[in-house]
């Protein structure tokens, strides 16, 4: 794809769209859970006052969207990436998705494959640097 852009383009790091039936269990212990529209759900572990993990989920119809989930790295080995990717699922499903999709780099695409999800599609993304 490199060869076919004009000059000024750059292309990012590969990336990965996965997908998995939405399911889940709910996990309320220290997480919290907030819809903030009627299709945006976000969630979030606080551990000693501050975000230890979080995530967002936007449902389109029947589709669980996943984004956004972020461990902070001293909190990272301790399953709550896992924690809220089902906290968030078990939400979705209630909520009538059946099917999510997200968006993985090539470390996240490992870690999400170790709980479930499939490899949908590579993708790839060109970008015109603002300075270009």
């Amino acid at each position: 794809m490199a060869r076919c852009l004009a000059p000024g383009w750059e292309m990012q790091p590969p990336g990965y769209l996965m997908e998995q039936p939405v399911l889940g269990t709910a996990s309320a212990d220290g997480l919290s859970l907030r819809q903030e529209t009627p299709d945006l759900l976000k969630a979030e572990i606080v551990r000693d006052g501050i975000i230890a993990a979080r995530g967002t989920v936007v449902l389109v119809d029947g589709f669980a969207i996943f984004d956004r989930i972020e461990t902070a790295e001293a909190y990272r080995r301790q399953g709550l990436g896992r924690r809220i990717m089902g906290h968030l699922g078990a939400a979705a499903h209630a909520a009538g998705a059946h099917h999510g999709l997200l968006v993985a780099t090539a470390e996240g695409r490992a870690l999400y494959e170790a709980i479930g999800w499939r490899l949908h599609s590579p993708y790839s993304t060109a970008v015109r640097p603002s300075n270009a």
